[in-house]
């Protein structure tokens, strides 16, 4: 993962696309892919998102619309943060970019999982625009300390 995501060996995230487009269209409901932004601050030190890369060829598979629907504000590592402050920390870190129109059933497609708790305010901002089912589906899920 850290290859993938901070290495620039983009390469690697060939190896999901299959068995994340069998995943998505099992469910066969979904009306939208999407993925929470870095933010532009991050853009200097990583110009490019891997998850990101990952929904766009998934979407393209399964003729599915990609958007980066959410994006950080605050450009605190998670990673260094403890449990309890990942979730106090969220609301005022993630922001829609826009409001998804129209849309029943959401797929949020994120890179990491530690706590659950970026998915979690993720999917709450999602549902408050309108959008009745989030879904998320995490590449790797990082096991708490």
């Amino acid at each position: 993962m850290s290859k993938l995501k901070f290495q620039n060996e983009r390469f690697i995230s060939d190896l999901f696309i299959d068995q994340v487009a069998e995943n998505v269209s099992s469910f066969g409901k979904f009306e939208q892919i999407g993925w929470i932004s870095s933010g532009k601050l991050a853009h200097r030190s990583r110009p490019y998102q891997p998850v990101a890369d990952v929904a766009k060829a998934v979407g393209k598979k399964l003729k599915i619309p990609v958007s980066a629907d959410i994006t950080k504000i605050k450009n605190r590592k998670q990673s260094g943060a403890n449990y309890q402050s990942r979730f106090f920390d969220l609301p005022q870190s993630l922001r829609l970019t826009e409001s998804p129109k129209q849309i029943t059933y959401y797929l949020l497609l994120e890179d990491v999982v530690t706590t659950g708790a970026t998915a979690n305010e993720s999917a709450r901002l999602l549902k408050q625009s309108g959008i009745k089912e989030v879904h998320v589906i995490s590449l790797f899920q990082r096991e708490r300390e």
